[in-house]
């Protein structure tokens, strides 16, 4: 449930009301101060009406979610046939640093378990960090990542690979 601030309205109360009541994942106490903060910094209608727009067409993912998304990874690699002697899993984190798509991995580690020959050591923060193991010839890179854009910073991220591995 969501409560009335000095800042918001009476009629944001209502408009955040009748939101996570569409959305109830909104109404999380885990979310709640995070949406009333940025419904603080929203200065006009037109702002909120986008930001209902966005948290509408949002995909929000919880552990049964994740649970059964590991689990289509597992089958499409079973389908695929990719066996754990040819294979790197790389996220697409900058750096060292954790990020989701490290998470993701660490996520799906147990799940990858399961299957004959895969461990850990096939699971690479970023392409730097795989680069060794693929010029000593594995031909399988299957890229994690947490986050779906416009693909660019992939594809840099790629070139930089192609030139590192050359």
């Amino acid at each position: 449930m969501f409560i009335k601030t000095e800042i918001t309205s009476e009629d944001d109360f209502y408009s955040l009301d009748s939101l996570s009541k569409e959305l109830p994942w909104l109404d999380d106490r885990e979310y709640q101060s995070g949406i009333l903060a940025l419904w603080e910094e929203l200065k006009d209608d037109e702002s909120k009406k986008l930001v209902i727009d966005l948290l509408k067409r949002l995909k929000h993912l919880n552990d049964k979610c994740m649970n059964n998304n590991a689990y289509k990874i597992v089958d499409k690699i079973k389908e695929w046939e990719i066996k754990a002697d040819n294979v790197v899993l790389v996220a697409t984190s900058d750096g060292d640093e954790i990020d989701g798509s490290v998470a993701g991995l660490q996520f799906l580690k147990n799940k990858l378990a399961t299957l004959e020959g895969w461990s850990e050591k096939l699971l690479f923060s970023n392409f730097e960090a795989a680069l060794d193991d693929i010029k000593r010839g594995i031909t399988e890179v299957l890229i994690f990542d947490d986050f779906i854009g416009s693909g660019k910073t992939m594809v840099t991220e790629f070139f930089k690979l192609v030139v590192a591995s050359s």
